[in-house]
């Protein structure tokens, strides 16, 4: 993404510490100030938006952009740092197509036509808000999707998951693992009913039972005067 001097000037969200990063990059044998413990092993990770189209750089939100993971691996007193894009679906279209397809929340309703493929979702699956990590599987997540599977230690996308056809309703961004169960409670809204539906996955990472809630959409208790 070229970045003018105008939408530096006029969003936030692209200035500064926000601004898009384009490459991924691998980084071994870092230098380190000081000793890291030869028995820290592990991943230190981050997850957020970096777009790599954009639609309109002055309407751009940050709920908007690509899900890119920055990963710092920690093995025998040595850090090895790498970044990479989430290859959702509707990110791996837009690299083939060379731009945009998916306007972003705030350009919804510009009239300019969008150039989604045939059988592309009509929603983009940003995998930018947050991880999960569950069964020794590692999503990342976005408020309205389903989660998506990330490999370690190479932060290779295996894709988005369903949880073999189970999960019916979005994935929450914000999990919550019970810690002496094992199991993992999400919950998903929508705008049609049911608006809520609460779901356990369990220890072994099976979707074992989905709740819909019900509760009375704003919507049907306006009236006009």
């Amino acid at each position: 993404m070229a970045q003018s001097d105008t939408a530096r000037a006029t969003n936030f969200f692209l200035d500064g510490n926000f601004a898009p990063v384009s490459e991924e990059r691998d980084a071994q044998d870092m230098v380190v100030n000081g000793e890291i413990p030869k028995d820290l092993t592990g991943h230190f990770l981050r997850v957020g938006p970096n777009p790599a189209h954009i639609f309109n750089e002055a309407a751009y939100h940050t709920f908007d952009g690509d899900g890119m993971i920055h990963a710092i691996t920690f093995n025998e007193g040595g850090a090895h740092y790498r970044n990479r894009f989430v290859q959702t679906e509707g990110f791996k279209l837009e690299q083939a197509h060379g731009g945009w397809l998916y306007k972003g929340m705030n350009s919804m309703m510009d009239p300019t036509p969008s150039e989604l493929p045939s059988g592309a979702p009509k929603n983009k699956n940003l995998a930018n808000t947050a991880f999960a990590y569950h069964n020794k599987t590692l999503y990342a997540l976005h408020e309205p999707s389903q989660p998506t599977i990330i490999d370690l230690p190479e932060l290779t996308t295996q894709g988005a998951t369903n949880f073999d056809g189970k999960l019916k309703h979005p994935f929450t961004a914000h999990p919550k693992v019970d810690h002496s169960s094992g199991e993992m409670m999400t919950f998903g809204y929508a705008f049609q009913t049911p608006y809520v539906s609460y779901s356990v996955i369990n220890a072994d990472g099976e979707l074992i039972h989905t709740t819909p809630i019900t509760i009375q959409s704003r919507y049907s208790c306006m009236t006009l005067r």
